[in-house]
């Protein structure tokens, strides 16, 4: 138990050396230290780069590597950094609202083929402690920026979006905008709500990323939706990502659908000021970027960007994703692209460059580490993991890890098998028996010795399992 003159030692220390971090264990209350010499804040991605550089004190030490300068490329970018210094939110945080909420009122006008049509409606969800995440920070902050830049974006903004019925009626009553800024600070409920029988949040909201018609036809009502620019911008903790997170989620292509971003709490600011005076210069360039980003035409990748796109594809259809976190972040073939027009319509350049491109894959690679932190190595099956648990001691009758596991219906204990095999985490294999008659059906690590695995199934003494 600290006691109160070292609780206020420790306090001082934070206010006079906020890139410092806490005390290390062996602060002694009493010395003296010099008190820093003012001068210009340094770029906080240069103090994010170790964890010891933040002020929360519970978070994992496995807080992933912030992203790579370029990701702070343009307009956006430069605003994150310039207000930073003066906010306790996190830069990337700040980033990527001032990321979407750009995108956001964009709309349709320009776009980008790359497989399919990519348009600048992101899905960026903010992964924070409570409090410490200071979430709520960096939505403020970057509202106050476009407040200057461009006002009406606060008529675009849908909460408390409960069903998918509910944006479509929502986009049918407002026919005359197509853009649609869902802002959701609680964002485990709408997690809670997609998995509910019968809820249709989640084929919506994927349809709506993808640019495909939304609504539904009953037998006596029928609701569809044409034109639409459906952009998301979410808060949540990663306990509560982590608990309402499921394998479903991944499985149905709604969750890599979006970027998860982990945010933290950066400094201590007791007198945190608005944005205005750090941004003035920028609110003309963004407003005029908005206002040519909603005319009409197709984008392309310039010849340096072709090339950079080409090394990144090849290496990204090499990376193994395993597990819940791999599942999210599968999507990064079109996640990037549609990051990059967003980055070269801030520019207003006429075409995705290399420097777009590079900026994207910046943000991209912090994203996947991020989910990497949030969610470990959770497959989003909890019963998948308790026997992930089990083999990390060696093989496990399949008969006694259903015992173990409580499960009553063999189809379970088949999912969490399946599960871990589709991660490259397990096989099945049949052990004959010594005395012979039916073999053992048993769970094997992956690549443990005595198991051969072959287009996806194991052999071991007979025939193949699937």
């Amino acid at each position: 138990m600290i006691d109160d003159d070292q609780a206020a030692a420790e306090r001082a220390w934070l206010r006079t050396h906020p890139d410092d971090g806490p005390p290390s264990d062996d602060f002694d209350p009493g010395e003296s230290w010099d008190e820093p010499t003012p001068t210009t804040p340094a770029r906080l991605t240069d103090r994010a780069a170790s964890p010891a550089g933040a002020v929360g004190q519970n978070e994992p030490v496995t807080w992933p590597e912030p992203p790579a300068e370029a990701a702070y490329h343009g307009v956006l970018g430069e605003i994150a950094q310039a207000v930073a210094p003066h906010t306790e939110a996190d830069p990337v945080g700040i980033l990527g609202t001032l990321l979407t909420m750009f995108g956001s009122a964009c709309g349709d006008g320009r776009t980008f083929y790359q497989g399919s049509l990519q348009r600048t409606n992101l899905s960026i969800l903010l992964v924070g402690e409570t409090g410490r995440g200071r979430k709520g920070t960096s939505l403020a902050v970057a509202r106050g920026v476009f407040r200057l830049a461009y006002p009406d974006l606060d008529a675009l903004w849908l909460v408390g979006v409960a069903s998918g019925e509910a944006i479509s009626g929502h986009m049918e009553r407002h026919e005359s905008e197509e853009r649609v800024l869902i802002v959701e600070s609680e964002f485990g409920r709408l997690l809670t709500i997609m998995n509910r029988e019968g809820n249709t949040l989640s084929p919506v909201l994927r349809n709506a990323w993808d640019g495909v018609p939304l609504g539904h036809a009953r037998s006596r009502d029928e609701s569809l939706v044409t034109r639409h620019h459906v952009t998301i911008l979410g808060h949540i903790t990663p306990v509560e990502l982590r608990a309402k997170l499921t394998a479903t989620d991944a499985a149905h292509g709604f969750a890599n659908r979006l970027l998860f971003l982990a945010v933290r709490r950066t400094r201590l600011v007791p007198f945190p000021t608005a944005p205005d005076d750090y941004i003035r210069a920028y609110v003309e360039p963004l407003h005029r970027a908005i206002i040519e980003a909603q005319t009409s035409a197709e984008m392309t990748f310039d010849a340096a960007a072709r090339t950079r796109w080409e090394a990144f594809y090849a290496d990204l259809a090499t990376t193994p994703r395993l597990g819940l976190s791999g599942a999210v972040t599968g999507r990064h073939e079109a996640q990037v692209p549609r990051l990059a027009l967003v980055y070269a319509l801030a520019d207003r350049s006429p075409v995705i460059g290399a420097a777009h491109l590079d900026a994207a894959i910046a943000l991209a690679d912090y994203a996947r580490r991020s989910a990497d932190w949030a969610l470990g190595d959770s497959t989003g099956n909890s019963d998948a993991d308790a026997l992930r648990d089990m083999l990390a001691y060696g093989d496990v009758a399949w008969d006694e890890a259903k015992r173990e596991l409580g499960l009553r219906k063999a189809a379970e204990m088949d999912e969490a098998v399946a599960v871990l095999a589709d991660a490259g985490l397990a096989v099945l294999v049949e052990v004959p028996r010594p005395g012979g008659g039916r073999p053992r059906r048993v769970i094997r690590p992956k690549n443990a010795k005595g198991a051969k695995a072959l287009g996806g199934h194991a052999r071991e003494g007979g025939r193949f399992l699937t």
